[in-house]
């Protein structure tokens, strides 16, 4: 036991990084030091118009007291919100403030995490990106193992430790990506499920991802769907006007030539001299005024067409607008694909690099394990908990590793290194697949 923490024990720990993520959940609740996106907008059903207002959205940071801080909106404690909510709060807010009732839409999403901190008894105390699932054993892999003071830790084998930690956080990555490709693909197809990624049929956190992606589209399919309802309603409603103007137009050109058959008759009366010119006058006035009421209703008429040729117009605008994101979204993550493969494959070239130049771990003895402390912020401020290898950390924890007594007998000897550092054996003569487990 007393080996347990050993730098080269911590290397293998560190094979298993991502690989023992899945305590992570499918919508965890928002929290401090995350920055998130607000887009903010209204459907106004009297004007027939959406509008966005791009001045109250933006990218915000929640602080460290778990609140933040939007425009019109105000200050929200987050307290445990996921963004579904957080997103209810914001509409309900500027509906309120603004005094608009009904009709204020808001979406919020998490753009990025806050890191988390590794300090004390490890070899490159830091901050280090966060990502769901990091346990406190992966953070301290990341950040190079324990610094024991009676081990001898050979640079290349910190190297081969690091590059392993950066090669899992670079795969949890591409598989977040193919995640968000495959909503994107099913998207663009307007697909009714999403398919599985072959990539990500056995990979940890494979499901999770996919999970979260399918909410993402249930979501966004909804509100666009939503979108097109309107839209239609409200061409259903212009065509019943369009009926009925044309109805009315029907009964004014019959009023208007029985109008005009009773000024005909006064006009012979008159030329007789059977009747009285104001009678004359008073039927020519009626049938202007017919003329002009069925004018009104001609115009009426031509407004509600052009309305509903607009109508067709803008959703065709909205169709081709969301394709042409979607298209736009794809691009940019086969491209973040491509990148961050790149990158995988120079992790790994470096990883097999150190393999080679790695000559073994020497102990003077061994001092026993350290304790694992985290200080997280709570509620009423920053709160310290006693952790074990796999407690899940959050983005903003700062994890202290505290080295155990230094003044334990020693006793001289040398830690085996595996195999697979390059202590025993042959060593590999091609970049190693990082992807296994520790347990390969």
């Amino acid at each position: 036991m007393a080996d347990r923490w050993a730098p080269v024990t911590v290397l293998a720990a560190a094979l298993a990084l991502v690989c023992t993520a899945s305590a992570a959940q499918e919508d965890s609740p928002l929290e401090p030091q995350q920055t998130i996106r607000v887009s903010v907008g209204q459907w106004d059903p009297v004007a027939e118009l959406y509008t966005g207002w791009p001045d109250l959205g933006g990218e915000f940071r929640i602080g460290a007291d778990g609140e933040v801080t939007l425009p019109m909106a105000g200050t929200i404690a987050i307290d445990g919100m996921t963004e579904a909510e957080l997103s209810a709060e914001i509409a309900a807010r500027l509906s309120a403030r603004m005094g608009l009732g009904a009709g204020v839409e808001a979406a919020a999403t998490i753009v990025s995490y806050g890191p988390v901190y590794v300090v004390g008894g490890v070899r490159a105390a830091g901050a280090y990106p966060f990502v769901p699932g990091l346990t406190a054993l992966q953070a301290i892999a990341l950040a190079g193992g324990t610094q024991d003071g009676d081990t001898a830790y050979l640079r290349s084998e910190q190297d081969a430790l690091g590059h392993r930690g950066e090669y899992r956080v670079l795969q949890l990555e591409r598989h977040r990506l193919l995640a968000r490709l495959a909503r994107l693909q099913a998207e663009l197809a307007e697909a009714e499920t999403i398919g599985m990624p072959p990539e990500l049929a056995d990979a940890p956190l494979g499901d999770e991802l996919m999970a979260q992606e399918r909410e993402i589209r249930a979501a966004r399919m909804a509100a666009y769907r939503s979108s097109l309802e309107q839209f239609a309603d409200l061409e259903t409603l212009l065509r019943e006007r369009i009926a009925r103007l044309d109805e009315q137009l029907d009964l004014r050109a019959r009023q208007i030539a029985l109008a005009r058959e009773e000024l005909e008759s006064a006009s012979a009366l008159v030329r007789e001299g059977l009747s009285r010119r104001s009678r004359e006058n008073e039927l020519e006035r009626l049938v202007a005024d017919q003329e002009v009421r069925r004018l009104e209703l001609e115009t009426a008429r031509l407004n509600a067409e052009q309305r509903l040729n607009e109508l067709g117009l803008e959703r065709s605008a909205l169709v081709g607008q969301r394709r042409q994101s979607l298209v736009e979204e794809l691009g940019e993550s086969r491209i973040e694909i491509e990148r961050i493969g790149i990158r995988m494959d120079t992790v790994s070239t470096l990883y097999a690099e150190a393999l080679r130049l790695g000559d073994g771990v020497v102990s003077l003895g061994p001092s026993g394990l350290p304790t694992l402390e985290v200080t997280r912020q709570g509620p009423d401020g920053p709160e310290l908990l006693i952790a074990g290898e796999e407690t899940a950390l959050r983005a903003g924890d700062v994890l202290r590793v505290v080295p155990p007594d230094l003044d334990a007998e020693r006793q001289p000897g040398r830690i085996p290194v595996p195999a697979q550092l390059g202590a025993e054996g042959p060593l590999p003569e091609t970049t190693p697949d990082l992807s296994g487990s520790a347990a390969d």
